[in-house]
């Protein structure tokens, strides 16, 4: 079994990982729903759906067609120019319903889609582009129709039209029209059938939007991890050096710890004014028993404690870069991570002790009773 004072030091980290993950948590998930990253990442994995793949060249060509693709600079147009709906994954999103699930006139994009609403909508605005179509109720063929007048049809396949009437304007991309085509003759007439197809299509992209929502997620938490590291001086190889020569404030980490081991608002990471009055009282309370920060100069301006941050960080010794390093890399792994490997450790810290009919606590290993 470990020794206690050992075991007291690391309860102490994992507790300030944990109320230090559940600040960032809280940082992140107000910046995503400010920048809307969740409806953003939906309208991205949405238009890789309705739109031609990026093709795949050299690295500077790949980086610059990402950035002419990023939304931001749709976001940023929008505030000024209200664009045309030219493009499908365009007259998507421009569809009355979508319109609807917005919040407001600031969020307009929805933050979620079921795979139902995605196919019933999806159809409807295929159905639309031939205007002829919009008072009508949406047929198999109607839809076929509709996607082959309105697709840019590669050289090879229009001779297999002979009789569409091509769009001058074409709404939808080429590669976007071999994947209807292809569910369309899955399909083989049934419009139930293709629009369960959509729908599965639909449920596979969602998957992907997943994983890229949850990459960017960890790689903010360890951005905003890595900056209040550095703000309050949160240098993991010092703090537990420092713990592990001062046995009685580590023993009083590890008591807060246990407290907060018990505290199911630790767990469930759900931020409301109270859980966050909660967190920071107890990262207060951290930081004045370890004495967090960096020392500034009497009436240092903002300019020289931001100075002092950046040289304390990365040019007093490599030591501290990684002990800050570290606490970043801890702060990213998450609240929920932290809170279950609290509780570990506080059981068996716990299993350590055990309190004897007097109500006094003595070490299990030791029998209350010895014969004799």
């Amino acid at each position: 079994m470990f020794d206690n004072s050992v075991l007291n030091v690391v309860i102490g980290l994992i507790f300030i990982f944990l109320i230090y993950s559940l600040l960032a948590t809280a940082l992140q998930e107000a910046a995503a729903s400010m920048f809307q990253r969740r409806a953003n990442t939906l309208y991205k994995g949405i238009r890789s759906m309705l739109t031609n793949t990026e093709p795949q060249g050299r690295i500077i060509g790949r980086l610059l067609s990402y950035l002419r693709s990023w939304s931001g600079w749709r976001w940023l147009i929008s505030w000024f120019v209200r664009p045309g709906a030219n493009t499908l994954y365009d007259r998507f999103y421009d569809h009355p319903i979508i319109k609807n699930y917005g919040e407001n006139a600031l969020f307009r994009k929805p933050s979620y889609l079921t795979a139902d609403n995605f196919s019933t909508i999806l159809i409807d605005t295929i159905k639309n582009l031939d205007s002829f179509n919009e008072a009508k109720t949406a047929d198999f063929a109607m839809v076929q129709g509709a996607i082959i007048n309105n697709s840019d049809i590669p050289a090879q396949m229009a001779t297999n039209f002979p009789g569409r009437k091509a769009s001058q304007t074409p709404v939808i991309d080429a590669e976007t029209f071999k994947i209807l085509n292809f569910h369309l003759n899955e399909a083989a007439g049934d419009l139930n059938v293709f629009k369960t197809r959509l729908e599965q299509w639909f449920n596979d992209t969602m998957e992907r939007v997943s994983g890229w929502y949850k990459t960017h997620t960890q790689t903010w938490l360890f951005v905003i991890g890595f900056l209040l590291a550095m703000v309050m001086n949160l240098d993991a190889i010092q703090i537990s050096t420092h713990l592990s020569k001062d046995p009685k404030m580590a023993a009083k980490l590890a008591d807060m710890g246990t407290a907060a081991a018990q505290n199911q608002h630790f767990k469930d990471t759900t931020f409301t004014n109270e859980v966050l009055k909660e967190i920071n009282t107890q990262k207060d309370s951290i930081n004045t028993l370890l004495g967090l920060g960096w020392k500034y100069q009497p009436g240092a301006s903002t300019g020289e404690k931001i100075c002092t941050v950046l040289n304390g960080t990365f040019a007093t010794s490599w030591s501290v870069f990684f002990g800050i390093f570290i606490s970043a890399i801890a702060i990213s792994l998450g609240a929920p991570f932290w809170f279950d490997l609290l509780n570990k450790f506080v059981n068996i810290r716990a299993s350590g002790k055990t309190v004897g009919s007097s109500g006094s606590t003595t070490k299990s290993n030791k029998s209350d009773n010895i014969d004799g």
